[in-house]
């Protein structure tokens, strides 16, 4: 091989790589932009009221029934990596506020960590009523409820953002 070969291999060879690295952006760059349009306008809108959820253990999540004035209700799922790095923070701290967790998909360790870790997990029920009750087309999505209602929505799935969610509310 020439000199000259050597060079325009070389160039195509980081010309290939350049064109990867600017086609992995633009994927995450529409992965982003997706997620920001299917999760915020499809939640249920601030100030509706936030419906009651059958869960698998027969029981149900209302809004109504509860003494607590202001709590958060996150939907999350088994197989989804920010959820699972959600759970996973609870274990370390707690938000300001009383915290019930929906999780459809099958258990694991990590679950059961957050169950016995005194966070009130509840396992949704088949058919799963809540992500259609609560507009759920990403996950995780928290909501905060006040006093019955939508007071404020997350699909940021990190303790930061429930600060974030606590705060633009007032609550924290």
């Amino acid at each position: 091989m020439t000199a000259m070969q050597t060079v325009v291999f070389g160039i195509l060879w980081v010309t290939l790589v350049v064109l990867t690295l600017l086609v992995y952006v633009a994927f995450r760059q529409i992965g982003r932009a997706q997620q920001a349009t299917l999760g915020a306008p499809a939640a249920l809108p601030v100030g509706s009221h936030a419906p009651p959820i059958n869960v698998l253990d027969g029981s149900a999540i209302s809004p109504y029934s509860r003494d607590d004035p202001a709590y958060l209700l996150a939907f999350v799922s088994t197989t989804c990596a920010a959820c699972a790095r959600f759970m996973d923070a609870l274990g370390n701290e707690r938000p300001a506020v009383p915290l019930s967790v929906v999780v459809s998909g099958n258990g694991g360790e990590r679950w059961e960590r957050a169950r016995s870790a005194s966070v009130d997990v509840r396992w949704l029920a088949l058919p799963a009523d809540a992500p259609s009750l609560y507009r759920i087309n990403v996950v995780p999505t928290i909501y905060l409820i006040e006093h019955g209602k939508v007071a404020a929505v997350s699909t940021d799935g990190s303790l930061d953002g429930v600060r974030r969610l606590l705060s633009r509310s007032g609550v924290a």
